[in-house]
């Protein structure tokens, strides 16, 4: 009648009398680093759909690109930017306006 119970014994043993060794030693990186950029654009229509068709495009190698809206003038735009950019982990943050409409002599200083 078989046992219920392993009886290959050297089976249960295995891996005993061998000595393991663990390369503790810190690896080269192997994978591309990944890289996010936030694009915030004053313009609802133009600049995001803009944005949005070169996120497809085959050249653009960023893993990672998040667009936003934010209405207002450039200032306050580039403002909203900042912000973000340091309430989250970007690599880069844009601005893009269209500022046809706006008095931006203050961003010269």
């Amino acid at each position: 009648m078989p046992s219920k119970g392993r009886t290959d014994t050297s089976a249960s043993r295995r891996g005993y009398g061998f000595r393991r060794e663990t390369e503790l030693k810190r690896r080269k990186e192997i994978r591309d680093e990944v890289r996010t950029i936030l694009i915030v654009t004053n313009g609802e229509r133009t600049e995001f759909d803009y944005f949005t068709a070169v996120k497809s495009e085959r050249w653009v190698d960023t893993a990672r690109v998040i667009l936003k809206f934010e209405a207002g003038a450039p200032t306050a735009v580039v403002l909203r930017t900042a912000s973000i950019r340091d309430d989250n982990d970007f690599d880069e943050a844009w601005t893009v306006c269209d500022v046809d409409e706006f008095d931006v002599t203050s961003a010269d200083r």
